[in-house]
Protein backbone atom coordinates (compact mmCIF):
# COMPACT_ATOMS: atom_id res chain seq x y z
CA UNK A 1 0.00 0.00 0.00
CA UNK A 2 3.05 2.31 0.72
CA UNK A 3 4.67 1.82 -2.23
CA UNK A 4 1.55 2.28 -4.42
CA UNK A 5 0.90 5.66 -2.14
CA UNK A 6 4.58 6.77 -3.20
CA UNK A 7 3.85 6.06 -6.65
CA UNK A 8 0.78 8.31 -7.08
CA UNK A 9 3.11 10.58 -5.43
CA UNK A 10 5.65 10.41 -7.90
CA UNK A 11 2.70 10.49 -10.47
CA UNK A 12 1.29 13.68 -8.92
CA UNK A 13 4.51 15.58 -8.85
CA UNK A 14 4.79 14.66 -12.59
CA UNK A 15 1.98 15.67 -13.76
CA UNK A 16 2.34 18.77 -11.48
CA UNK A 17 5.64 19.85 -13.13
CA UNK A 18 4.06 19.52 -16.62
CA UNK A 19 1.14 22.01 -15.63
CA UNK A 20 3.39 24.27 -14.29
CA UNK A 21 5.80 23.94 -17.15
CA UNK A 22 3.52 23.40 -20.51
CA UNK A 23 5.28 26.81 -22.46
CA UNK A 24 8.39 24.81 -21.84
CA UNK A 25 7.59 21.25 -22.88
CA UNK A 26 5.77 23.25 -25.93
CA UNK A 27 9.08 24.47 -26.65
CA UNK A 28 11.14 21.62 -26.37
CA UNK A 29 8.64 19.65 -28.81
CA UNK A 30 9.15 21.83 -31.05
CA UNK A 31 12.82 22.10 -31.91
CA UNK A 32 12.46 18.49 -31.64
CA UNK A 33 10.25 18.79 -34.78
CA UNK A 34 12.30 21.92 -36.44
CA UNK A 35 15.84 20.47 -36.11
CA UNK A 36 15.51 17.11 -36.82
CA UNK A 37 17.15 16.43 -40.80
CA UNK A 38 16.44 20.42 -40.92
CA UNK A 39 18.72 20.07 -44.17
CA UNK A 40 17.27 17.06 -45.79
CA UNK A 41 15.50 18.75 -48.40
CA UNK A 42 18.21 20.66 -50.54
CA UNK A 43 18.45 24.43 -50.64
CA UNK A 44 15.51 25.74 -52.70
CA UNK A 45 16.34 28.78 -55.23
CA UNK A 46 14.92 31.27 -53.11
CA UNK A 47 17.30 29.93 -49.96
CA UNK A 48 20.22 30.14 -52.11
CA UNK A 49 19.94 33.95 -53.13
CA UNK A 50 19.17 35.10 -49.62
CA UNK A 51 22.30 33.29 -48.09
CA UNK A 52 24.08 34.43 -51.10
CA UNK A 53 23.13 38.26 -50.38
CA UNK A 54 23.10 37.79 -46.38
CA UNK A 55 27.09 36.63 -46.58
CA UNK A 56 27.92 39.23 -48.93
CA UNK A 57 26.29 42.15 -46.67
CA UNK A 58 28.11 40.99 -43.75
CA UNK A 59 31.68 40.05 -45.41
CA UNK A 60 31.49 42.89 -47.18
CA UNK A 61 30.08 45.71 -45.47
CA UNK A 62 27.24 46.50 -47.94
CA UNK A 63 24.72 46.46 -45.92
CA UNK A 64 21.81 47.02 -48.40
CA UNK A 65 22.81 45.06 -51.33
CA UNK A 66 19.77 43.25 -51.27
CA UNK A 67 17.86 46.42 -52.36
CA UNK A 68 18.79 46.01 -56.18
CA UNK A 69 16.02 43.55 -55.92
CA UNK A 70 13.66 45.05 -53.97
CA UNK A 71 14.16 43.06 -50.90
CA UNK A 72 14.73 44.92 -47.53
CA UNK A 73 18.05 43.26 -45.84
CA UNK A 74 17.42 42.81 -42.14
CA UNK A 75 16.79 38.36 -42.55
CA UNK A 76 19.81 38.52 -44.83
CA UNK A 77 22.20 39.68 -42.35
CA UNK A 78 20.98 37.08 -39.66
CA UNK A 79 21.35 34.52 -42.81
CA UNK A 80 24.70 36.55 -43.47
CA UNK A 81 25.76 36.26 -39.12
CA UNK A 82 24.74 32.75 -38.54
CA UNK A 83 26.88 31.40 -41.81
CA UNK A 84 29.73 33.23 -39.97
CA UNK A 85 29.31 31.41 -37.14
CA UNK A 86 27.73 27.96 -38.57
CA UNK A 87 29.91 25.72 -40.95
CA UNK A 88 26.73 24.16 -43.09
CA UNK A 89 25.63 27.90 -44.77
CA UNK A 90 21.96 25.94 -45.35
CA UNK A 91 21.75 25.02 -41.66
CA UNK A 92 23.02 28.57 -40.56
CA UNK A 93 20.10 30.09 -42.62
CA UNK A 94 17.34 27.54 -41.45
CA UNK A 95 17.94 28.23 -38.01
CA UNK A 96 17.43 31.88 -38.10
CA UNK A 97 13.54 30.62 -39.45
CA UNK A 98 13.23 27.61 -36.58
CA UNK A 99 14.28 31.04 -34.34
CA UNK A 100 11.09 33.32 -35.67
CA UNK A 101 9.65 30.06 -35.47
CA UNK A 102 10.18 29.47 -31.95
CA UNK A 103 9.07 33.09 -31.16
CA UNK A 104 5.43 32.84 -33.08
CA UNK A 105 4.95 29.65 -30.82
CA UNK A 106 6.09 31.51 -27.66
CA UNK A 107 3.45 34.48 -28.93
CA UNK A 108 0.43 32.41 -29.65
CA UNK A 109 0.99 31.07 -25.90
CA UNK A 110 0.91 34.26 -24.35
CA UNK A 111 -1.62 35.42 -26.83
CA UNK A 112 -4.23 32.96 -26.19
CA UNK A 113 -3.88 32.75 -22.43
CA UNK A 114 -4.97 36.81 -22.49
CA UNK A 115 -7.95 36.06 -24.60
CA UNK A 116 -8.77 32.76 -23.45
CA UNK A 117 -7.16 30.25 -21.44
CA UNK A 118 -4.09 27.80 -21.23
CA UNK A 119 -5.75 24.80 -21.87
CA UNK A 120 -6.02 26.82 -25.41
CA UNK A 121 -3.38 27.24 -25.64
CA UNK A 122 -1.60 24.18 -25.24
CA UNK A 123 -3.80 22.90 -27.71
CA UNK A 124 -3.03 25.46 -29.78
CA UNK A 125 0.31 25.36 -29.29
CA UNK A 126 0.33 21.37 -30.37
CA UNK A 127 -1.34 22.35 -33.75
CA UNK A 128 1.10 24.91 -34.52
CA UNK A 129 3.74 22.12 -33.96
CA UNK A 130 2.07 19.54 -36.05
CA UNK A 131 0.49 22.13 -38.64
CA UNK A 132 1.88 20.82 -41.92
CA UNK A 133 2.18 24.31 -43.43
CA UNK A 134 3.90 26.05 -40.26
CA UNK A 135 6.10 22.64 -39.79
CA UNK A 136 7.31 23.79 -43.68
CA UNK A 137 8.08 27.25 -43.63
CA UNK A 138 9.71 27.00 -40.09
CA UNK A 139 12.29 24.87 -41.82
CA UNK A 140 13.18 26.98 -44.81
CA UNK A 141 15.40 29.78 -45.25
CA UNK A 142 13.29 32.20 -46.15
CA UNK A 143 11.23 35.34 -44.94
CA UNK A 144 7.63 33.79 -44.09
CA UNK A 145 8.54 32.20 -40.83
CA UNK A 146 9.55 35.81 -39.70
CA UNK A 147 6.71 37.60 -40.89
CA UNK A 148 4.38 34.98 -38.89
CA UNK A 149 6.15 36.14 -35.58
CA UNK A 150 5.73 39.72 -36.62
CA UNK A 151 2.03 39.12 -37.06
CA UNK A 152 1.50 36.97 -33.81
CA UNK A 153 3.14 39.41 -31.80
CA UNK A 154 2.09 42.92 -33.16
CA UNK A 155 -1.36 41.66 -32.24
CA UNK A 156 -0.69 40.81 -28.89
CA UNK A 157 1.17 43.83 -27.83
CA UNK A 158 -1.39 45.75 -29.03
CA UNK A 159 -3.95 43.88 -27.13
CA UNK A 160 -1.76 44.15 -24.11
CA UNK A 161 -2.20 48.05 -24.13
CA UNK A 162 -5.54 47.85 -24.58
CA UNK A 163 -5.65 46.07 -21.48
CA UNK A 164 -3.04 47.76 -19.42
CA UNK A 165 -2.97 51.21 -21.19
CA UNK A 166 0.91 51.21 -20.49
CA UNK A 167 3.35 52.88 -22.86
CA UNK A 168 5.53 50.45 -22.82
CA UNK A 169 4.10 47.73 -25.07
CA UNK A 170 2.69 50.40 -27.42
CA UNK A 171 6.31 51.10 -27.82
CA UNK A 172 6.87 47.40 -28.35
CA UNK A 173 4.39 47.60 -30.78
CA UNK A 174 5.81 50.10 -32.75
CA UNK A 175 9.29 48.18 -32.58
CA UNK A 176 8.02 45.10 -33.67
CA UNK A 177 6.00 46.64 -36.65
CA UNK A 178 9.70 48.63 -37.29
CA UNK A 179 11.53 45.13 -37.50
CA UNK A 180 8.85 43.62 -39.46
CA UNK A 181 9.14 46.19 -42.29
CA UNK A 182 12.84 45.70 -42.06
CA UNK A 183 12.43 42.20 -43.36
CA UNK A 184 9.77 42.14 -45.75
CA UNK A 185 6.88 44.70 -46.75
CA UNK A 186 4.30 41.76 -45.62
CA UNK A 187 4.75 43.69 -42.72
CA UNK A 188 2.24 46.44 -44.07
CA UNK A 189 -0.63 44.55 -44.02
CA UNK A 190 -0.28 44.07 -40.46
CA UNK A 191 -0.10 47.54 -39.87
CA UNK A 192 -3.23 48.30 -41.61
CA UNK A 193 -5.21 45.81 -39.55
CA UNK A 194 -2.99 46.70 -36.40
CA UNK A 195 -4.42 50.69 -37.27
CA UNK A 196 -7.92 49.38 -38.03
CA UNK A 197 -8.61 47.61 -35.21
CA UNK A 198 -6.95 50.95 -33.34
CA UNK A 199 -9.79 52.76 -34.49
CA UNK A 200 -12.27 50.24 -33.33
CA UNK A 201 -9.89 50.10 -30.30
CA UNK A 202 -10.58 54.00 -29.14
CA UNK A 203 -14.21 54.27 -29.45
CA UNK A 204 -14.70 51.98 -26.73
CA UNK A 205 -12.08 54.11 -24.70
CA UNK A 206 -13.14 57.00 -21.82
CA UNK A 207 -12.64 60.25 -22.42
CA UNK A 208 -9.60 60.03 -20.06
CA UNK A 209 -8.34 56.69 -21.65
CA UNK A 210 -8.64 57.75 -25.23
CA UNK A 211 -5.97 60.70 -24.58
CA UNK A 212 -3.96 58.18 -23.44
CA UNK A 213 -4.50 55.55 -26.49
CA UNK A 214 -3.42 57.99 -29.14
CA UNK A 215 -0.38 58.68 -26.82
CA UNK A 216 0.49 55.29 -27.11
CA UNK A 217 -0.09 54.74 -30.77
CA UNK A 218 1.67 57.78 -31.42
CA UNK A 219 4.48 56.26 -29.59
CA UNK A 220 4.15 53.03 -31.86
CA UNK A 221 4.32 54.72 -35.07
CA UNK A 222 7.51 57.41 -33.85
CA UNK A 223 9.33 53.81 -32.42
CA UNK A 224 8.75 51.96 -36.03
CA UNK A 225 10.30 55.34 -38.17
CA UNK A 226 13.00 54.91 -35.28
CA UNK A 227 13.77 51.21 -36.34
CA UNK A 228 13.10 51.84 -39.86
CA UNK A 229 15.31 55.35 -40.72
CA UNK A 230 18.24 53.50 -41.56
CA UNK A 231 16.54 52.05 -44.38
CA UNK A 232 14.72 54.82 -45.17
CA UNK A 233 17.78 56.78 -46.23
CA UNK A 234 18.90 54.84 -48.23
CA UNK A 235 18.47 55.83 -51.66
CA UNK A 236 18.34 52.30 -53.11
CA UNK A 237 15.21 51.93 -51.22
CA UNK A 238 13.25 54.32 -52.59
CA UNK A 239 14.11 53.58 -56.44
CA UNK A 240 13.40 49.66 -55.92
CA UNK A 241 10.20 50.47 -54.20
CA UNK A 242 8.23 49.64 -57.09
CA UNK A 243 9.36 46.21 -57.45
CA UNK A 244 6.51 45.30 -55.53
CA UNK A 245 4.77 45.39 -58.26
CA UNK A 246 5.78 42.21 -59.31
CA UNK A 247 3.87 40.47 -56.46
CA UNK A 248 0.98 42.95 -55.89
CA UNK A 249 -1.45 45.35 -57.47
CA UNK A 250 -1.05 48.98 -57.42
CA UNK A 251 -3.83 51.14 -56.61
CA UNK A 252 -5.10 51.68 -60.27
CA UNK A 253 -5.43 47.89 -61.09
CA UNK A 254 -7.67 47.67 -57.58
CA UNK A 255 -9.56 50.49 -58.48
CA UNK A 256 -10.62 48.57 -61.53
CA UNK A 257 -11.83 45.64 -59.65
CA UNK A 258 -10.01 42.93 -60.85
CA UNK A 259 -12.72 40.07 -60.57
CA UNK A 260 -10.94 37.27 -62.19
CA UNK A 261 -7.42 37.74 -59.99
CA UNK A 262 -9.64 37.92 -56.64
CA UNK A 263 -11.25 35.23 -57.69
CA UNK A 264 -8.28 32.93 -58.17
CA UNK A 265 -6.94 34.52 -55.45
CA UNK A 266 -10.14 33.43 -53.14
CA UNK A 267 -10.03 29.77 -54.74
CA UNK A 268 -6.15 29.86 -54.02
CA UNK A 269 -6.52 30.80 -50.05
CA UNK A 270 -9.55 27.74 -49.62
CA UNK A 271 -7.09 25.51 -51.64
CA UNK A 272 -3.58 26.07 -49.60
CA UNK A 273 -5.12 26.72 -46.25
CA UNK A 274 -7.73 23.35 -46.93
CA UNK A 275 -4.54 21.12 -47.74
CA UNK A 276 -1.33 22.51 -45.88
CA UNK A 277 -3.21 23.18 -42.76
CA UNK A 278 -5.15 20.57 -42.88
CA UNK A 279 -8.99 20.75 -43.37
CA UNK A 280 -9.99 20.22 -40.11
CA UNK A 281 -7.78 23.49 -38.61
CA UNK A 282 -9.13 25.82 -41.99
CA UNK A 283 -12.81 24.53 -41.35
CA UNK A 284 -13.01 25.15 -37.78
CA UNK A 285 -10.63 28.12 -38.06
CA UNK A 286 -12.98 29.82 -39.91
CA UNK A 287 -15.97 28.97 -38.18
CA UNK A 288 -14.21 30.25 -35.10
CA UNK A 289 -13.57 33.57 -37.19
CA UNK A 290 -17.47 33.93 -37.99
CA UNK A 291 -18.34 32.92 -34.27
CA UNK A 292 -15.92 35.81 -32.63
CA UNK A 293 -17.20 38.71 -34.89
CA UNK A 294 -21.29 37.46 -34.68
CA UNK A 295 -20.77 37.15 -30.33
CA UNK A 296 -19.20 40.52 -30.18
CA UNK A 297 -16.97 39.78 -27.08
CA UNK A 298 -13.96 42.16 -26.08
CA UNK A 299 -10.71 40.97 -26.88
CA UNK A 300 -12.00 37.93 -28.26
CA UNK A 301 -13.94 39.79 -31.10
CA UNK A 302 -10.78 41.84 -32.18
CA UNK A 303 -8.61 38.22 -33.06
CA UNK A 304 -11.85 37.27 -35.42
CA UNK A 305 -11.01 40.55 -36.72
CA UNK A 306 -8.01 40.85 -37.43
CA UNK A 307 -7.67 37.37 -39.00
CA UNK A 308 -10.61 38.42 -41.61
CA UNK A 309 -8.96 41.72 -42.07
CA UNK A 310 -5.72 40.45 -42.75
CA UNK A 311 -6.31 38.18 -45.20
CA UNK A 312 -9.10 40.34 -47.11
CA UNK A 313 -6.40 43.07 -47.83
CA UNK A 314 -4.10 39.82 -49.05
CA UNK A 315 -6.75 38.59 -51.22
CA UNK A 316 -7.26 42.38 -53.01
CA UNK A 317 -3.37 43.37 -53.64
CA UNK A 318 -2.03 39.79 -54.13
CA UNK A 319 -1.51 38.84 -57.62
CA UNK A 320 -1.04 35.38 -57.59
CA UNK A 321 -1.50 33.55 -54.22
CA UNK A 322 0.97 31.05 -53.13
CA UNK A 323 1.51 28.88 -49.95
CA UNK A 324 4.58 31.19 -49.10
CA UNK A 325 2.41 34.40 -49.31
CA UNK A 326 -0.49 32.78 -46.48
CA UNK A 327 1.32 31.35 -44.63
CA UNK A 328 2.30 34.26 -42.33
CA UNK A 329 -1.52 35.04 -42.24
CA UNK A 330 -2.93 31.57 -41.11
CA UNK A 331 -1.30 30.85 -37.60
CA UNK A 332 -3.99 33.17 -35.64
CA UNK A 333 -6.73 30.50 -37.27
CA UNK A 334 -5.26 27.38 -35.21
CA UNK A 335 -6.31 29.91 -32.23
CA UNK A 336 -9.58 29.97 -32.97
CA UNK A 337 -9.93 26.58 -34.50
CA UNK A 338 -9.05 25.41 -30.81
CA UNK A 339 -11.43 27.42 -29.82
CA UNK A 340 -14.13 26.17 -31.42
CA UNK A 341 -13.30 22.50 -30.43
CA UNK A 342 -12.97 23.37 -26.69
CA UNK A 343 -17.04 24.66 -27.04
CA UNK A 344 -17.33 21.24 -29.27
CA UNK A 345 -15.88 18.96 -26.17
CA UNK A 346 -17.74 21.00 -23.91
CA UNK A 347 -20.97 20.07 -25.09
CA UNK A 348 -20.14 16.93 -27.13
CA UNK A 349 -17.54 15.20 -24.77
CA UNK A 350 -17.05 12.31 -27.31
CA UNK A 351 -17.15 14.01 -30.56
CA UNK A 352 -14.93 16.54 -29.52
CA UNK A 353 -12.32 14.19 -28.00
CA UNK A 354 -12.79 12.14 -31.27
CA UNK A 355 -12.11 15.27 -33.53
CA UNK A 356 -8.97 16.63 -31.70
CA UNK A 357 -7.94 12.72 -31.15
CA UNK A 358 -8.01 12.27 -35.01
CA UNK A 359 -6.80 15.83 -35.88
CA UNK A 360 -3.42 15.01 -34.01
CA UNK A 361 -2.81 11.57 -35.18
CA UNK A 362 -3.85 12.88 -38.65
CA UNK A 363 -1.31 15.92 -38.32
CA UNK A 364 1.67 14.20 -36.11
CA UNK A 365 1.52 11.78 -39.69
CA UNK A 366 1.82 14.38 -41.78
CA UNK A 367 4.47 16.16 -39.74
CA UNK A 368 6.24 13.16 -39.66
CA UNK A 369 6.45 12.48 -43.23
CA UNK A 370 7.58 15.98 -44.18
CA UNK A 371 10.67 15.95 -41.87
CA UNK A 372 11.80 12.15 -42.84
CA UNK A 373 10.70 11.55 -46.30
CA UNK A 374 9.71 15.83 -47.70
CA UNK A 375 9.82 14.44 -51.07
CA UNK A 376 7.03 12.07 -50.60
CA UNK A 377 5.10 14.25 -48.71
CA UNK A 378 5.30 16.77 -51.57
CA UNK A 379 4.59 14.45 -54.25
CA UNK A 380 1.31 13.26 -52.38
CA UNK A 381 0.23 17.29 -52.12
CA UNK A 382 0.66 17.58 -55.41
CA UNK A 383 -2.16 14.92 -56.16
CA UNK A 384 -4.58 16.98 -54.55
CA UNK A 385 -3.32 20.63 -55.00
CA UNK A 386 -1.65 22.36 -57.70
CA UNK A 387 -0.14 24.41 -54.98
CA UNK A 388 2.44 21.87 -53.51
CA UNK A 389 5.75 23.59 -54.85
CA UNK A 390 6.72 19.87 -55.92
CA UNK A 391 8.20 21.19 -59.04
CA UNK A 392 10.12 23.73 -57.15
CA UNK A 393 11.15 22.15 -54.60
CA UNK A 394 12.22 18.81 -56.33
CA UNK A 395 12.29 18.45 -60.38
CA UNK A 396 12.29 21.80 -61.91
CA UNK A 397 15.77 24.21 -61.94
CA UNK A 398 14.83 25.84 -59.07
CA UNK A 399 15.62 22.78 -57.02
CA UNK A 400 19.08 22.00 -55.22
CA UNK A 401 18.87 18.36 -56.27
CA UNK A 402 21.85 17.83 -57.89
CA UNK A 403 23.88 21.06 -56.18
CA UNK A 404 25.50 19.41 -53.65
CA UNK A 405 26.78 15.87 -55.73
CA UNK A 406 28.34 17.99 -58.43
CA UNK A 407 30.41 19.87 -55.71
CA UNK A 408 31.41 16.76 -54.28
CA UNK A 409 32.79 15.31 -57.70
CA UNK A 410 34.73 18.52 -58.00
CA UNK A 411 35.80 18.42 -54.81
CA UNK A 412 36.70 13.95 -55.75
CA UNK A 413 38.48 15.21 -58.80
CA UNK A 414 40.40 18.24 -57.21
CA UNK A 415 41.48 16.06 -54.66
CA UNK A 416 41.90 18.60 -52.42
CA UNK A 417 44.03 21.29 -54.87
CA UNK A 418 42.74 24.79 -55.66
CA UNK A 419 40.61 24.78 -58.40
CA UNK A 420 38.27 27.84 -60.06
CA UNK A 421 34.11 26.91 -60.17
CA UNK A 422 32.06 29.04 -62.73
CA UNK A 423 28.67 29.49 -63.34
CA UNK A 424 26.91 32.36 -65.44
CA UNK A 425 26.38 35.53 -64.17
CA UNK A 426 22.60 34.97 -62.85
CA UNK A 427 20.89 34.00 -59.34
CA UNK A 428 19.85 31.33 -58.02
CA UNK A 429 20.04 27.57 -58.16
CA UNK A 430 22.65 26.61 -58.95
CA UNK A 431 24.66 29.86 -59.62
CA UNK A 432 23.70 31.09 -56.07
CA UNK A 433 23.73 27.81 -54.53
CA UNK A 434 27.58 27.58 -55.72
CA UNK A 435 28.40 30.45 -53.84
CA UNK A 436 26.66 29.75 -50.76
CA UNK A 437 28.57 26.72 -50.20
CA UNK A 438 31.84 27.72 -51.76
CA UNK A 439 32.12 31.40 -50.01
CA UNK A 440 33.97 30.32 -47.32
CA UNK A 441 35.94 27.27 -49.17
CA UNK A 442 39.56 27.99 -49.63
CA UNK A 443 40.19 25.37 -52.30
CA UNK A 444 37.15 25.58 -54.79
CA UNK A 445 37.38 29.22 -55.53
CA UNK A 446 33.91 30.21 -57.04
CA UNK A 447 33.75 32.99 -59.86
CA UNK A 448 31.48 34.37 -62.49
CA UNK A 449 31.99 33.14 -65.94
CA UNK A 450 29.75 34.48 -68.60
CA UNK A 451 29.99 36.44 -72.06
CA UNK A 452 28.47 39.68 -70.86
CA UNK A 453 32.04 40.09 -68.43
CA UNK A 454 34.17 38.26 -71.09
CA UNK A 455 32.92 40.45 -74.12
CA UNK A 456 36.95 41.49 -74.60
CA UNK A 457 37.50 37.74 -75.74
CA UNK A 458 34.52 36.52 -77.99
CA UNK A 459 36.49 38.28 -81.28
CA UNK A 460 39.74 36.69 -81.75
CA UNK A 461 40.27 34.68 -78.94
CA UNK A 462 39.70 30.35 -80.01
CA UNK A 463 40.58 29.27 -76.41
CA UNK A 464 41.03 29.81 -72.22
CA UNK A 465 43.31 27.95 -70.50
CA UNK A 466 43.45 28.22 -66.22
CA UNK A 467 46.85 28.05 -64.00
CA UNK A 468 44.49 25.83 -61.98
CA UNK A 469 41.77 23.81 -63.20
CA UNK A 470 38.61 25.23 -64.07
CA UNK A 471 35.51 23.76 -63.97
CA UNK A 472 31.83 25.21 -64.93
CA UNK A 473 28.99 24.68 -63.48
CA UNK A 474 25.36 24.84 -65.83
CA UNK A 475 22.12 25.09 -65.05
CA UNK A 476 20.44 22.52 -67.58
CA UNK A 477 22.89 22.91 -70.59
CA UNK A 478 22.62 27.36 -70.33
CA UNK A 479 26.30 28.15 -71.32
CA UNK A 480 26.30 31.58 -70.98
CA UNK A 481 27.36 32.14 -74.40
CA UNK A 482 30.82 30.43 -73.65
CA UNK A 483 29.92 26.89 -74.78
CA UNK A 484 32.63 27.10 -77.32
CA UNK A 485 35.14 26.99 -74.85
CA UNK A 486 34.56 24.02 -72.86
CA UNK A 487 33.43 20.47 -72.72
CA UNK A 488 30.95 18.65 -70.89
CA UNK A 489 32.45 15.76 -68.60
CA UNK A 490 29.98 14.92 -65.52
CA UNK A 491 26.09 15.57 -65.75
CA UNK A 492 23.63 15.24 -62.36
CA UNK A 493 19.74 14.85 -62.80
CA UNK A 494 17.36 15.87 -60.70
CA UNK A 495 14.35 14.05 -59.52
CA UNK A 496 12.29 13.10 -62.68
CA UNK A 497 15.15 14.30 -64.56
CA UNK A 498 13.08 17.00 -65.94
CA UNK A 499 16.40 19.24 -65.12
CA UNK A 500 19.91 19.08 -64.27
CA UNK A 501 23.13 19.88 -63.65
CA UNK A 502 26.26 19.98 -65.80
CA UNK A 503 29.85 19.92 -65.29
CA UNK A 504 32.46 21.47 -67.72
CA UNK A 505 36.12 21.89 -68.48
CA UNK A 506 38.36 23.51 -70.56
CA UNK A 507 38.74 21.92 -74.10
CA UNK A 508 42.34 20.73 -74.42
CA UNK A 509 44.31 20.68 -77.19
CA UNK A 510 43.12 23.80 -78.32
CA UNK A 511 45.22 25.70 -81.01
CA UNK A 512 44.91 29.81 -81.69
CA UNK A 513 44.53 32.69 -79.73
CA UNK A 514 44.56 31.92 -75.92
CA UNK A 515 43.38 33.66 -73.14
CA UNK A 516 44.69 33.19 -69.84
CA UNK A 517 43.02 32.60 -66.10
CA UNK A 518 45.35 32.98 -64.19
CA UNK A 519 44.58 32.82 -59.83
Amino acid sequence: MKSKNEMWLVVNKIIKIINDHKLLLLSIVYLSTRLFNLTLLPIFNDEAIYLDWGYKEISTGNLFLSLFDGKQPLIMWLFGLTQLIIKDPLCAGRLVSVFFGLLTLIGLWLLTVKLFNKKIALLTGIFYITCPLMLFYDRQALMESSQATIGVWSLYWLVRFYQTKHNLFALYLGITLGLGFFIKSTTLIFALSISLLAVIFSRKQKSIDRRKWFVGIAMSGLAALGILLPLLVQKKFWLSWTMNNRYTLDLSQIMSLPFAIWGHNLTGLAEISFWQMTPWLTILGFVGVALLIYQKKDNQFFLGIWILFNLLILLIINRNMSARYVMPFLPMLIITSVWVLELIYKSKPVIGAVIIGIGLIVNSFLSWRLIFQPVYFLKNLQQVTTYSQYENYVSNWTSGFAVLPALDYIQEITNGNKAFVGVRLDSGNPESAIFVYLNRNHKLLPVYFDDQLFQSIQKGIDCIVSDIPFYYISRDRQMAGMDRFLQEIKRFAKPEDLSSIGIYQFKPNCEGNTFYIES
